[in-house]
Order: structure tokens, then sequence, then C-alpha cells
């Protein structure tokens, strides 16, 4: 049983805010699912992404989501949650700011004449995801299936920003013998390199019959984000296999 954390404690969690106000409850629920407790992780998800929503405290829990998923005494179902949730905070589309109470639409969504907020949230998201790609990625080799979807997808929703380490661990998964895992591996070296094309996500996505629809239907959503989106779903099912 996993029981870190470190620095939890100094962190003014009340300060923040999440879904349904202050995120004073944090800290608790982090302790929770590091001590194997389930439980939590649903309403830890409902404070800090919320319907593809992120907040203020969203960018400050990465760092020990990433704990999780990097550190081998946790429980298998602890790393596959903490995987995931970072993929969605680093692929969220809207943000609430703490002192608005309406959503604002993330940069690759708002019309480009719109105003611009004080803040962009879901970027503060993806760069702390990024600062700590190099250990998502050591941690790929260790790790199970279930968990290195969670983690691909992470790193495909961070594309270039990931490090150079975290790149070239992805690359030793090429020829994953997972299919699933091998396509969604595939896409996220793709967008990390820049190399992404919607021919290549299609042709991926087609291994999937609810992920090809999946994909048809986002026909309006930037290529790279409809990528993202497509790495996402791929991990997912590699982890339910």
């Amino acid at each position: 049983m996993y029981s870190g954390l470190e620095g939890v404690e100094k962190v003014d969690w009340a300060s923040h805010h999440g879904a349904y106000g202050s995120a004073a409850q944090v800290p608790d629920l982090l302790k929770a699912v590091a001590k194997g407790d389930t439980a939590p992780w649903q309403d830890l998800w409902g404070i800090v992404c919320h319907q593809g929503t992120v907040y203020d405290v969203s960018p400050v829990v990465v760092p020990y989501l990433v704990e999780f998923v990097t550190n081998e005494e946790c429980n298998e179902g602890t790393r596959l949650q903490a995987a995931f949730l970072l993929a969605s905070l680093a692929s969220a589309d809207t943000f609430v700011l703490p002192d608005q109470p309406t959503a604002v639409f993330a940069a690759w969504v708002r019309s480009p004449d719109g105003p611009v907020p004080t803040r962009e949230i879901v970027a503060e998201c993806v760069a702390a995801v990024a600062s700590r790609s190099t250990a998502l990625g050591e941690a790929l080799g260790s790790s199970s299936v279930p968990v290195q979807g969670g983690i691909v997808a992470a790193l495909g929703a961070v594309g270039p920003s990931v490090s150079a380490e975290a790149a070239e661990a992805l690359r030793k998964l090429r020829d994953h013998e997972h299919e699933l895992l091998q396509l969604a591996t595939g896409i996220s070296l793709d967008l990390i390199e820049g190399r992404s094309t919607a021919e290549k996500v299609k042709k991926a996505a087609e291994a999937d019959e609810e992920i090809e629809e999946l994909f048809e239907a986002d026909y309006d959503a930037p290529e790279n984000v409809r990528a993202i989106r497509i790495v996402y779903e791929l991990g997912a099912r590699a982890s339910a296999c």
C-alpha cells in the first residue's frame, strides 16, 4: 500500500477552486486514494475535471497524480485512474476562472477575435503534465498494458511539449504486441513530432467501430484535437482489454 504525497499539506487547497467551489477537500481525497480506496475517485474527478472542464485547482493536482502513476507501490487501479485523469486534464476543452461563474472555451475552441481571458487554465494543465513527462515516460516500461494506455493518452494530449526522454520511451512501444496500444502510441508520437494527419488518425480509428464513429462525428474539431481524442479512446480500449 502506498502512502506518499510528500508536500500535500503545504498547499493552500482552500484558496483554490474546483467544480463545486473551494478545493479544500482535495488533499483528503488524494490521501484516501493513495491508500487504495477507490470510492473517492469519483469525487476527485468531479472536482478537478468535470465533464471536460478544468479549474484553478486542476494543474495543482497534477504532481500528485503523476506520483500515483509512477510509483509501483500504488495499486493498479490507482495508477490507472491517475493516468487517465492526467490525460483528461491535458485535453480539456473548457475551464472556469475562480472569479467568474461561467466556463471559458480553451484557446483552440475560442473565436480568435473574442475576448482573451486573464488565465489559460487548460494551457496550465498541459504545461503541468509536460513538466513531468519524463517521469511518465520512465514509468512506461514497468507498467501493465492498462496503465500504459493511460500514460500514452496523457503524453499524446501534451504533444510537442513532452520531453525528449518521454518521446524516446514512447518509441519503444511502437511495435507493442497489443494492437490498440500500438496504434495509440503511433498517433501520440505523430502529435509529438508534428506528423499527425487526418488520414493516419482515421486509419487508426478504424480498429474499433465505436472509435471510428467518434472520429467521424468529431469532424468540425481541429485536426490535432481529433487525434488527441482518438489516442484517449484507443488507450481506454487497450486498458479495458
